[in-house]
């Protein structure tokens, strides 16, 4: 299983030059008194992905890779 990434969540808003992240509500910059989400490329990724949780039990349960000694 291939890491999720951003291009893949349902909270990503984007396409390949960039995007956001809508997983939490937009935070709230005091300077330019604006909301801002996070900016994210296609291809980032992090652990809020809902994805995240499979990939780490099928990355736990996989046989070591070769390049590893026992």
């Amino acid at each position: 299983m291939d890491r999720p990434k951003c291009e893949t969540c349902l909270y990503w808003n984007g396409n390949a030059a960039g995007g956001w992240c809508h997983r939490y509500p937009p935070a709230y910059k005091l300077s330019e008194t604006v909301y801002l989400q996070p900016q994210t490329d296609e291809k980032d990724w992090c652990g809020e992905h809902p994805d995240f949780p499979a990939y780490i039990a099928a990355t736990r349960s996989a046989p070591p890779s070769p390049d590893h000694t026992a």
